[in-house]
């Protein structure tokens, strides 16, 4: 019976301690709400955005001796890269931001970069906003 008791008040003793030490307020957890909500509001849209690359003359040309694009957000200076591999100029559920859209530059080419705010009014009607880069080579 003794061992019960001493069982029973450690129990007791072991939820006091944790309740007292997860005691969070009222006031804490509306913080906490209004930060993550804040927070997700600002990344609740995002964009799939196409690289599309033109010669000087607006014709499309292929990324040729490129290596590859990379997206950089001005604000917080965060880059992202293309989705895969396979889709090499296509970047998926970038957040709602302004980007610096460049090219990795080959050995006698290279592309322009753009700076673009991304905003729903500029997605094509397949479902993709589009960057047009300007292809150069020497």
């Amino acid at each position: 019976m003794n061992t019960l008791k001493t069982i029973a008040f450690l129990a007791i003793s072991i939820f006091f301690v944790i309740a007292c030490e997860t005691n969070t307020t009222t006031s804490e957890l509306d913080e906490i709400s209004l930060s993550s909500t804040s927070e997700n509001a600002k990344h609740a849209n995002t964009f799939d955005v196409r690289i599309e690359l033109v010669d000087r003359n607006g014709n499309p040309v292929g990324p040729n001796g490129l290596r590859g694009y990379f997206a950089i957000d001005q604000e917080t200076g965060e880059t992202f890269y293309p989705f895969r591999s396979e889709d090499h100029n296509v970047f998926k559920g970038l957040p709602q931001a302004t980007y610096r859209f460049d090219a990795h530059d080959g050995y006698f080419d290279g592309a322009s970069s753009q700076i673009v705010t991304l905003q729903q009014n500029m997605v094509a009607s397949d479902g993709f906003i589009v960057v047009t880069l300007q292809y150069w080579s020497e």
